[in-house]
């Protein structure tokens, strides 16, 4: 059980009729937990090392904001559900940092703007992630040590689903610095079929593209 301003938060919801309810921070024993449709920020480090925290289900009825260290070392955050609801969705830095258990993510349409710096760092079990809004920008490092300190490899698949330009990245901590430069590693990134040579051309991307440590493959269909 945990309590938000003095209120019990059952399990699996979290029911409020007022937007600033997320003021008090939870205690570190709650499993699952529903964001109402009103809420329109989880502020910074509100549920940070909620270390049994499992399922994370948000379905904005408007724009929400994840701000910084939100759920940072929520170590055991397997299932992270946002719907496609809402206007829009910013996801601030180090959001997700240190969510080890995060295997496989998909970001809406309305997710858009720029993802924060480090948002999902040291998420080294991550596997495949799916961007489906129209971002600008990958925030700085934000796969930072994606492979963890043993080296593992398993996030090998991204999907940029943006239409109408290149994603772009930071180049002096780019969102891929952990990317291992090795033959033994192959990461597919999908994009729309008319910005693939662009691309390969781009001079960011081309420096994991030249050596064969990233390909560009076409999407075929996304569910949104």
């Amino acid at each position: 059980m945990a309590y938000l301003n003095g209120r019990k938060i059952s399990n699996g919801s979290l029911v409020n009729n007022y937007n600033d309810i997320l003021d008090s921070i939870i205690d570190g024993s709650i499993k699952s937990i529903t964001v109402p449709s009103i809420i329109t920020e989880i502020k910074d480090y509100q549920f940070y090392h909620c270390e049994e925290l499992e399922t994370v289900n948000l379905a904005p009825a408007a724009a929400l904001s994840i701000s910084a260290y939100s759920f940072a070392y929520c170590s055991n955050l397997v299932n992270l559900n946002i719907l496609n609801t809402g206007s829009s969705l910013r996801i601030g830095s180090h959001a997700f940092y240190g969510c080890e258990s995060l295997k496989n993510v998909i970001l809406p349409t309305t997710v858009g703007g720029s993802l924060g710096d480090m948002c999902f760092g040291d998420c080294y079990n991550l596997e495949s992630m799916t961007i489906l809004g129209d971002i600008t920008y990958l925030g700085t490092s934000m796969f930072y040590n994606i492979y963890g300190e043993a080296g593992m490899k398993k996030f090998n698949d991204l999907t940029l689903a943006t239409t109408n330009r290149v994603v772009n990245f930071s180049s002096t901590n780019p969102s891929f610095s952990d990317l291992p430069a090795t033959s033994t590693h192959h990461m597919t990134i999908h994009v729309p079929a008319s910005l693939i040579d662009s691309y390969k051309a781009n001079s960011k991307w081309k420096v994991f593209y030249d050596p064969g440590y990233i390909d560009f493959v076409a999407i075929e269909e996304v569910a949104s």
